[in-house]
């Protein structure tokens, strides 16, 4: 998947279409992150709920894992890692355990 994404990531701003399936895919994304954390960002309201998701949704795009693993050059492991550290961060800020 990384090539294409790669690929895709140099045209998209020469691309109609190209932009609009990754506005298409964040958008789902974010949607599948409130359904996943239901529990845990109802128990936030307005902008604490806002922040949260925000941040969660900063961290698990495509291009927090390839600067992981391609500009820091963690394995898989150590970015595992990471993004487990920085979910339970968030979410320990957010006051929500």
């Amino acid at each position: 998947m990384t090539p294409s994404w790669r690929a895709a990531r140099i045209q998209e701003p020469f691309s109609g279409q190209l932009s609009g399936n990754k506005a298409r895919m964040l958008a789902r994304a974010r949607v599948e992150l409130e359904k996943v954390f239901g529990p845990e960002l109802a128990r936030l309201s307005g902008q604490d709920r806002q922040q949260l998701l925000d941040a969660l949704h900063a961290v698990s795009v495509w291009e927090f894992w390839e600067s992981l693993r391609a500009d820091l050059g963690l394995s898989l492991r150590q970015a595992r890692g990471v993004v487990s550290a920085t979910f339970t961060a968030l979410f320990a800020q957010a006051g929500v355990r």
